[in-house]
């Protein structure tokens, strides 16, 4: 049987790989992936795994546990552990992610005798390689090979006692903030190997090995909502033994409930309980060995990603940009008798406007003025003495320009547009958005991952600052078809994007 279940698991891997690569192919650029970090340092729920992460990228995780056991056995009194996990996981390539964890805990059973203080220590490393890609704009599909190597004494590691896990794993991704996991696979568990003989274990050794004398099939759900930063996250999972001699109500079934705080891109932190439901199996020394985890456990967990953006931007607030108002003409002592006006417009070398940019004039007499440019790059500049003057205009990313102009009396000079040179600092999205008639629209613009919005202003034209990446950008307005469209940001530079959406039929 194990020699058929070992073809089938190969079978089953080459198989869900080969189908969902056209898939990947199509959709990897346009699918919003979940950027959550599990326990084992890969994309996932709580327990259950994410099968594509999207970009690559490198994750610490690190999880306490505390549970509790109810009196088992011949020994009364609680059995209490202390225990968790660290782990290193990698999304190498958008399909392929790999991570290695290890995993111990510390158990404290009640005493068997005032001579005898009965202690457990046990630790086992835990393998996983997984891959999937998209099938579709809201499916995920991927499978998963998990190897679990314990060892008779520590840190020694039985390969006969190797425990081999196939998983498929599958993720919903909705259009609102939810996400729906679902998992289904086979452990092939040889851990029965690395146990010491059956006579020489006590009660509390038993509790404390966690091992399986069966192999098992397993199934998993998971749900997550997110709100803000918080996600809420529920999942529920089962280990059915695959044999007649275990009991399905030995059977591990687990209910896990928490959340999980995104501070960064980069840091995130979880809360969250585990609670398992089944009868317990039993402990004397002639019975079958199975795990028999804590009844009620919690975790606290701190996952750290390197390659996610530093910081997750807070949605900026809806306002229009106004014209300022030129500063006051010169004190009586410089002002001249006869003087002029200097109006232009701002923009950047693709010939969009620059909004928001400052703008100063020195004029022949030494004396300064300033105004700032509207949405649309415009500015203006009253009461400024005739003769020559210099204009210099300066924005955020961009370098400065200066520029002579000859002011004349009682007129206004309208000077040509002045084209700034964007520096070698930050990345932006901008564009115009309007309906297929060329009216400007009021949209909003939503920008994943990494919850970036922003509005449009009255003349269509939206710009956000972004860290380097691939984003999915959301444009939707009342009444007209909303867009999305997938765009790649590089380093110190601006993507162009001007939609026009059209009516809904």
């Amino acid at each position: 049987m194990q020699n058929s279940l070992v073809k089938f698991l190969i079978t089953f891997s080459i198989c869900l790989t080969l189908s969902t690569w056209s898939a990947h192919i199509e959709a990897a650029d346009t699918i919003k992936t979940p950027d959550d970090v599990a326990a084992d340092g890969l994309p996932g729920f709580f327990n259950l795994g994410i099968p594509f992460g999207g970009s690559s990228r490198l994750s610490l995780a690190g999880t306490a546990r505390y549970g509790v056991i109810e009196s088992i056995g011949p020994i009364n009194g609680l059995h209490h552990e202390l225990g968790g996990n660290v782990a290193l996981g990698g999304v190498f390539a958008k399909w392929f992610a790999a991570g290695l964890q290890l995993d111990g805990k510390f158990q404290n059973h009640p005493n068997q005798s005032e001579e005898e203080v009965d202690h457990s220590m046990v630790g086992i490393p835990i393998l996983k390689l997984r891959a999937g890609a998209p099938a579709g704009n809201h499916l995920l599909l991927g499978g998963e090979l998990e190897i679990h190597i314990p060892g008779g004494n520590a840190p020694s590691l039985q390969f006969n006692a190797a425990t081999l896990t196939g998983r498929f794993l599958g993720t919903v991704v909705s259009a609102a903030p939810f996400f729906l996991g679902v998992t289904a696979g086979f452990r092939i568990d040889n851990s029965e190997n690395s146990a010491p003989a059956q006579e020489t274990l006590r009660p509390g050794d038993r509790i404390a090995l966690d091992i399986a004398a069966y192999h098992s099939f397993l199934l998993g759900i998971a749900m997550s909502y997110e709100i803000n930063r918080l996600r809420f996250i529920f999942e529920t999972d089962a280990r059915f033994y695959a044999s007649s001699d275990a009991a399905i109500s030995e059977s591990p079934i687990r209910l896990t409930l928490g959340a999980r705080y995104v501070m960064t891109a980069a840091l995130q932190f979880d809360l969250y309980t585990e609670t398992f439901l089944s009868k317990r199996p039993d402990v004397d020394i002639d019975a079958p060995l199975l795990p028999i985890p804590p009844r009620f456990a919690a975790m606290f967990g701190i996952r750290y990603t390197w390659g996610a953006e530093a910081e997750l931007k807070p949605e900026p607030p809806k306002e229009e940009l106004v014209i300022s108002p030129a500063l006051p003409e010169a004190p009586p002592e410089t002002r001249q008798k006869s003087t002029g006006g200097i109006q232009g417009r701002i923009t950047d070398e693709e010939g969009l406007p620059v909004a928001a940019a400052s703008i100063r004039v020195l004029a022949a007499d030494g004396s300064a003025y300033s105004a700032t440019s509207d949405s649309e790059g415009n500015y203006s500049v009253a009461g400024v003495p005739t003769g020559s003057a210099t204009v210099t205009a300066s924005a955020e990313y961009f370098e400065p320009k200066s520029f002579d102009v000859t002011v004349s009396e009682n007129a206004i000079a309208t000077v040509a547009s002045a084209q700034l040179v964007q520096t070698k600092v930050g990345s932006q999205i901008r564009g115009l958005v309007r309906d297929t008639d060329g009216t400007p629209l009021d949209a909003s613009i939503v920008i994943k991952p990494g919850r970036y919005t922003t509005q449009t202003d009255d003349k269509g034209f939206f710009e956000i600052d972004v860290d380097p990446g691939e984003y999915t950008v959301e444009i939707s307005s009342e009444g007209l078809v909303k867009q999305k469209r997938a765009v790649t940001v590089g380093d110190n530079s601006v993507v162009i994007l001007n939609v026009d959406l059209a009516a809904k039929q």
